[in-house]
This record gives structure tokens, sequence and C-alpha cells, in this order.
């Protein structure tokens, strides 16, 4: 665990960091959902539309670079947060029984963020489709996400994010 004063040092620091630069050239909820299925066809297809020299790009980084996800990460999140989403603090253990919320990748994967804990935050499944709708980015000045009609900052922090 990091000390508090490091933590307090680098939330600092962070507040001198640009939004999350947004890509914007796939749909990527879809591509995502076709991945998981299996669905090399659409994946391919999905590809093939982008403007040349990208869609090559994406290919090899897909099929031949893209990093295998570790479940022990979102294990490791669900443990630090007692399932609670960091947004809005709902648990869905105490009304269901279960581990609903999802680990997001601040800097998505897709667009070459790394698996690693500093790199993830545990939300609900509805920040998580609305952060990924609405293409919301995180500003590290003072972890929020900021969405088309607010920012919603992290109502829970137990762990230091890195930038990059």
């Amino acid at each position: 665990m990091l000390p508090p004063a490091d933590h307090q040092l680098l939330v600092k620091y962070a507040r001198s960091l640009p939004l999350e630069p947004r890509a914007g050239l796939l749909p990527e909820e879809e591509l995502e959902a076709r991945i998981l299925l299996g669905d090399g066809d659409a994946v391919s297809r999905l590809i093939s539309a982008e403007a040349p020299g990208i869609a090559d790009e994406r290919r090899r980084y897909l099929f031949e670079q893209a990093p295998r996800r570790n479940p022990q990460n979102v294990k490791e999140l669900r443990e630090l947060y007692e399932s609670m989403c960091q947004l809005c603090g709902w648990n869905p253990k105490t009304l269901y029984r279960r581990d609903l919320c999802e680990a997001h990748h601040v800097h998505w994967l897709s667009r070459g963020g790394h698996d690693a804990l500093h790199n993830m935050v545990l939300i609900c499944p509805n920040h998580h489709r609305a952060i990924h709708r609405t293409d919301a980015p995180f500003d590290w000045a003072d972890a929020s996400f900021v969405f088309p009609r607010k920012r919603e900052p992290m109502q829970i922090s137990r762990h230091a994010l890195q930038a990059r």
C-alpha cells in the first residue's frame, strides 16, 4: 500500500495532468463485445471500416499484442473496496449477495492503457455503461469522470491511480 504522504504528492501532481485523450476510432463498446463473444468476422469488419494504416495497426494490436486481463486485479479491487462502486458507493452485495461492480481501466486497454491496479477503478454497471457510452474522460486533476452534463468525482479512493 502506498503511504498517505506519497498518495497526497501524487494527487497534487495529478492536478497538472490533462484530461485523458479520446481517439474515437471505433465503436469500442461493440468491438469489445464482439471480441468477448469470439466473433472474429465482426471484429474484422469493424477494423476494415477504419482508415488505411489505422486498420492495420488496430488488427495487429488486437490479434497479436492486446494485453490479457488479470482476474486477480479485479479480485483485489473488490476486496479493497468491499465490492462498492467508487463513484456512488453502491454495494450490490448487501442486496444481492453478489459482486456486481466491475473493474474499469481509466486509460482504456484499447487505447494503450495497462492492466494494472494503478489504472483501474471499481464501478457499478450503470456507471461503467455510462462511461463507455458517453466516452467520459477521466480528469486527473480532481479524480473525476467528465460526463456531458456533469462531473462525477471518486467518492471512495483507497489506492493511488497513475496516469501512465
